[in-house]
């Protein structure tokens, strides 16, 4: 593996497209094939700013148009010297919602808000007990006081959405989590709409290229989960499809929101390029690239690496992007991971890894923007086989680039690029996947990267689950919605985060912990 020199590499970027497809030229007739897509994207002709300043698009079309009946979120808190400064922004912002108003792309008067908001403060044995009842639970605040001192009170801060028939709960909230929290309960109101409505947003991932893709049970030792089947069980409305191109033969359904590529193990033909290229120039879609140069065999318990990019060079090339045909092995910021083996020995991870912390650990030698909506509030992200990326943003004149996070601009269509041929896996289960007809045997297996892979899953899974739901949430966003994840900062936390919880049987860990935690959220 050859370790780059520079200090600045990107490893993962997401681009806007505003007219050019793949390549220096593009027949504007090449997407014509079908009738452009039916979506949920909504003119802005007319839209002006409700008196609810400050409030997007997104939050007011939603609030406003898109519900059919009330949606009410109460927030029950406890209210101190630390948790109010949270508690005044979440009234502030819970009456922006209720005055929140939106003037339809046909004209007439304008909508009113349908959200309906309460806060409710927990005072009393009966307030608390209340509370629980409504799966509230008491939490543990804390604000560092100097190097050795710290204020602690115990208390509530957590929301209830009902809809209908549908309720969601968050348990607690960081109280100094103000910035993220328009795009957290907005994201919820509509994700509740579509659960109670049975509407469901359809992403398709492609298939039939020997690819690592999100159906495949790689992510726990002996267990069959996948993260497709977290997605389809946890997250019900949407729906995660898969994708023959048929060698280029035929359009790509031109009724799906988004399209994730996973690392292929044989190449594109040009044709099956040019229809993926044609399906992101219909507008208002999404496209994602998870894959590297660097290819791992199925079942490979040494990890031999080969170099390859299977023509998915020549497609990020008209976005404005160069996939280098090489691996990185940083030393500064290494997947620093180890598992308990047999007779208590360490178990040393030997993968080459970039393992990359948000703000929210301020001792991190690298970071990962957190203000990217598919890595909101995740505390540290592994990618596995990383190789470089190279903007070359005089492809895309009229783009703007930025890496990490999708540039804020009125283009109707986003691609993402993230260089880890392994990002959506657990790489030790990958690399020691038994033979056919042995899932439950140790027959062929290597012990230490049973281990490992066990170790690593516990404590990625969630991550892994989460960060792919949101992937396919960002692929699946209209225009409006976009622009309220790219308005996401970065979580930045007083205090140091507490290690996250591990994995339950694969479930996303939605369990409350400490305020400063950060606990990870579905």
């Amino acid at each position: 593996m050859r370790r780059m020199s520079r200090a600045a590499f990107c490893i993962l970027l997401a681009l806007s497209l505003l007219s050019a497809g793949c390549g220096d030229k593009r027949d504007k007739k090449s997407s014509s094939d079908d009738e452009p897509s039916k979506d949920r994207d909504r003119s802005a002709a007319g839209d002006k700013p409700s008196r609810s300043a400050g409030l997007s698009r997104a939050s007011r079309r939603i609030a406003c148009e898109a519900l059919k009946q009330e949606l009410t979120i109460d927030a029950y808190v406890t209210r101190h010297e630390i948790t109010e400064p949270g508690i005044k922004a979440i009234e502030a912002l819970f009456k922006r919602y209720q005055e929140a108003t939106f003037e339809p792309a046909g004209g007439g008067e304008p909508l009113k808000s349908k959200i309906r908001t309460r806060v409710i403060e927990v005072k009393t044995d009966e307030d608390k007990a209340s509370a629980n009842a409504e799966g509230m639970k008491e939490t543990t605040f804390a604000e560092a006081r100097g190097p050795n001192a710290a204020l602690v009170m115990n208390g509530y801060l957590g929301f209830v959405l009902k809809y209908g028939a549908e309720k969601e709960t968050v348990q607690s909230w960081a109280a100094d989590d103000t910035d993220s929290l328009e795009f957290y309960l907005t994201t919820k109101a509509r994700e509740l709409r579509d659960r109670a409505e049975k509407i469901v947003t359809r992403v398709g991932v492609v298939s039939g290229k020997d690819e690592i893709g999100p159906g495949d049970p790689n992510l726990v030792p002996f267990q069959p989960i996948n993260l497709t089947h977290l997605v389809h069980e946890y997250f019900p409305f949407y729906r995660v499809e898969t994708v023959d191109l048929k060698g280029g033969e035929v359009p790509i359904d031109p009724e799906l929101r988004g399209l994730l590529i996973t690392q292929p193990g044989k190449a594109y033909t040009e044709k099956e390029l040019r229809r993926i290229d044609e399906f992101v120039m219909r507008g208002g879609k999404g496209l994602a690239i998870v894959a590297s140069a660097v290819n791992i065999p199925r079942g490979d318990p040494s990890m031999t690496a080969t170099l390859e990019r299977h023509g998915l060079e020549r497609l990020v090339a008209g976005y404005g992007m160069e996939m280098l045909n090489e691996a990185i092995l940083d030393f500064g910021a290494p997947l620093n991971f180890q598992a308990q083996g047999r007779l208590g020995t360490p178990v040393l991870a030997l993968i080459p890894a970039i393992s990359l912390s948000s703000d929210a650990v301020p001792t991190a030698v690298a970071r990962v923007d957190t203000s990217f909506a598919p890595f909101f509030r995740m505390d540290i992200i592994a990618f596995p086989y990383a190789s470089p990326i190279v903007l070359h943003a005089e492809r895309q004149p009229n783009a703007k680039l930025r890496v990490v996070a999708p540039a804020k601009s009125a283009s109707p269509s986003r691609v993402l690029l993230i260089s880890a041929s392994q990002f959506f896996v657990n790489p030790f289960v990958y690399s020691n996947r038994a033979p056919p007809g042995a899932l439950l045997s140790l027959d062929g297996r290597d012990p230490a990267l049973i281990q490992l892979g066990t170790s690593y899953g516990q404590t990625n899974t969630s991550r892994l689950g989460l960060m792919f739901k949101a992937t396919i949430a960002w692929l699946a966003a209209d225009a409006d919605e976009a622009e309220l994840a790219a308005a996401l900062k970065p979580v930045v936390s007083k205090n140091p985060p507490a290690a996250p919880s591990p994995s339950t049987g694969g479930r996303p860990d939605t369990s409350s912990s400490p305020s400063s935690s950060r606990p990870l959220r579905p």
